[in-house]
């Protein structure tokens, strides 16, 4: 992390937002990030905590102050589900309200996410896969250059 003020600030380093035919993918980069020892807001890690919570407030909060970065993994599945869509506007409002970035977002495949400007610079999982965009999350989290 780039200091304790980065680390105390948020309750989570990355809030992973995928849909979920996309989870066996999602799910390898997950475990490499949390055996790398960063904080992930990952659904499946709090069913616990969300069991009986009102959703859309919690994920909410989520997605819109408990992270320092939001990863969206993008897909046509991701465009098409309800959740996703709601995650990824609470995600809009935290980056409307910030000048430094806070979604970065992941191409599983060529389709364009309404709401999310196509000048956002992304990482494409099919060129770099799980290592490349583990590599890429944990340079980014502590301002060092990733790994070849």
């Amino acid at each position: 992390m780039t200091g304790a003020s980065a680390e105390s600030t948020y309750e989570f380093d990355v809030a992973i937002s995928f849909a979920g035919e996309d989870r066996d993918f999602v799910e390898v980069i997950v475990s490499r990030l949390k055996d790398a020892g960063i904080r992930v807001f990952y659904d499946t890690d709090y069913q616990v905590a969300m069991w009986g919570e009102d959703l859309a407030e919690y994920l909410d909060q989520v997605y819109r102050a408990k992270a320092r970065y939001a990863i969206m993994f993008i897909s046509r599945f991701y465009a098409e589900k309800m959740w996703t869509r709601y995650e990824r506007r609470s995600a809009l409002v935290r980056a409307l309200g910030q000048e430094s970035v806070y979604i970065l977002p992941v191409r599983l495949d060529s389709t364009i996410l309404e709401g999310l400007h196509q000048t956002i610079a992304y990482l494409d999982a099919q060129l770099m896969g799980p290592h490349g965009i583990v590599s890429a999350t944990l340079a980014k989290l502590t301002g060092a250059p990733p790994a070849p």
